[in-house]
């Protein structure tokens, strides 16, 4: 018993957490893990744009960088479509057609 009051030794022979503060820590983890949304300047708008354009009326392949909580991706395809009431643009990609939102779009390649 002696042992246990040395020091530190009653609370680190006692240690748990409850079970509210093991979620709460597990979420501050995931919270950390999350990407935030860049915050684009209009010279950048521009650019995506012009490419988006580009893409569109020359058939050309275009690379969308798209904005994603965990990891951002980019997709390989061809504008085939832009629709800005909807905000979205259409990518073909292989024969495979996907809608973009714009909102997502945080670059091109």
């Amino acid at each position: 018993m002696g042992k246990k009051l040395d020091g530190n030794g009653l609370f680190e022979s006692s240690r748990f957490i409850m079970p509210q503060h093991r979620e709460a820590l597990n979420e501050q983890a995931r919270q950390k893990l999350l990407n935030s949304r860049p915050e684009l300047d209009p010279q950048e708008l521009d650019m995506i744009a012009q490419a988006i354009d580009d893409s569109y009326s020359e058939g050309t392949q275009l690379g969308l960088e798209l904005f994603d909580e965990y990891n951002n991706m980019v997709i390989n395809g061809v504008i085939i479509g832009v629709n800005q009431q909807r905000g979205i643009v259409q990518l073909d990609i292989n024969g495979e057609i996907k809608d973009i939102k714009l909102k997502n779009i945080i670059g091109v390649k």
